[in-house]
């Protein structure tokens, strides 16, 4: 949120206890704006040992992505947290055999799966959003987003 804490302190925050539909957020973040007048954005985060969920190909119902979809998501994500560490959200071993450091401090689970292993990464979702099949039916890349890093050594905060 952008607009201080005089609006922050007026507002309940969301959580996935709310709900863990996207649509969902992006109507609360809507009704919000509208509300406050304040202006909002979600940032997802982790979405390297998220087994590609944060970046599927249908919406949380199981229906294909259509163009309000894509713009919605836009809207309201227009970044993502890439980190080179957890699970490579930037990049992959299997995706640059050639980087020495694709596979720095890999995390080879998932977030809340006992011994999932992370297959599907950030950089999947930018592969398959861009295949050709992928933009004809949203019309429009619908990863059209921003990169976002950060790291911090517990030691350090």
């Amino acid at each position: 949120m952008r607009d201080g804490r005089e609006i922050g302190d007026k507002i309940i925050p969301y959580s996935a206890l709310d709900s863990d539909k996207p649509k969902d957020l992006w109507a609360w973040l809507d009704q919000t704006s509208a509300d406050t007048n304040g202006q909002f954005l979600a940032i997802p985060h982790n979405s390297n040992i998220s087994a590609g969920k944060m970046f599927p190909l249908q919406d949380s119902v199981g229906a294909i992505l259509t163009p309000g979809y894509a713009q919605s998501r836009m809207r309201w994500e227009p970044l993502v947290e890439v980190t080179q560490i957890k699970g490579d959200s930037e990049t992959h071993a299997g995706l640059s055999p050639t980087d020495e450091f694709a596979d720095f401090e890999t995390y080879d689970h998932l977030i809340a799966a006992e011994g999932a292993e992370s297959e599907l990464i950030f950089t999947d979702a930018f592969l398959g959003g861009l295949s050709e099949g992928d933009r004809t039916y949203v019309q429009r890349n619908p990863e059209r987003i921003e990169q976002v890093g950060n790291y911090a050594r517990s030691g350090l905060l």
